[in-house]
């Protein structure tokens, strides 16, 4: 996680969502919530886990909903690039995609709004309810 202040201003289009950012007590709710699915509904989904943040991938349509996250999704000009569904940067795409590939060198970052900072989502997993539970019994 690195800190990363950008100016933002409300999308006309949403973007399609493509995972889900929550961070501390949202990120232990939505942990606790997860981990009460079924496998089946587990499995297609990918998370990615830090101390303090958890991000869930996958196809909107499977993404689970849930208070106090932050849904993002793909710019279609910048596909490493996850942004918050509802908000875009004041900043052209394509800059923002160069400003933020000098300073993560992972191929996929979600761009968080609040809290401003990045988020590198190199090393995302299938999503199962052993790696919730680890999660849990860590934070």
């Amino acid at each position: 996680m690195m800190n990363f202040e950008i100016a933002w201003s409300a999308r006309a289009q949403p973007l399609v969502p493509a995972g889900l950012v929550a961070f501390d007590s949202a990120a232990r709710q939505l942990v606790r919530d997860l981990s009460s699915r079924e496998g089946e509904w587990l499995a297609p989904l990918r998370i990615a886990a830090g101390p303090t943040a958890v991000v869930v991938l996958g196809e909107a349509a499977r993404l689970p909903w849930a208070d106090g996250v932050t849904y993002v999704g793909r710019h279609p000009d910048a596909s490493t690039l996850y942004l918050p569904t509802h908000s875009e940067p004041r900043v052209p795409i394509d800059l923002l995609a160069r400003a933020i590939g000098r300073r993560v060198s992972s191929c996929n970052v979600i761009v968080c709004r609040n809290p401003p900072m990045l988020l590198p989502i190199e090393a995302s997993q299938v999503l199962t309810r052993e790696l919730l539970k680890h999660w849990l019994e860590k934070h």
